[in-house]
């Protein structure tokens, strides 16, 4: 099985994280151990987020693992797909487009969570 290094994490979702716990865009790329430019590729999206700084930012953020092993950030990610998917169930036409979307990145959110899984085992 091919190992995959990237975060399903964006960087929008990164922004969001580093805004929530009040930190400038250099303190961030500090405690990443990171250079600022590189940092910002990731917040504005521009390069992929590596596994290894999605797992330093829920350190950050001071996440716990449940007892399952999925972090606060993984369950929010499931149940706001959860949510996408009873939505377009919830209407009289579907619109494929917005369907195909949500079921690759649900792929992409199982992907990382088995792989984060397999690292973990």
């Amino acid at each position: 099985m091919k190992r995959k290094y990237n975060s399903m994490m964006s960087g929008e979702e990164l922004r969001s994280a580093r805004k929530s716990v009040g930190l400038t865009l250099q303190q961030m790329a500090d405690q990443l151990g990171v250079g600022m430019r590189m940092y910002c590729y990731y917040e504005k999206g521009e390069k992929l987020i590596p596994i290894a700084i999605e797992q330093s930012v829920k350190v950050i953020l001071g996440e716990k693992e449940s007892s399952d092993g999925l972090s606060m950030f993984d369950l929010n990610r499931i149940k706001a797909l959860r949510r996408e998917i009873d939505d377009i169930l919830g209407i009289g036409s579907v619109d494929i487009e917005r369907l195909e979307k949500i079921l690759k990145q649900s792929s992409k959110e199982f992907d990382n969570m088995l792989t984060m899984h397999h690292f973990n085992s």
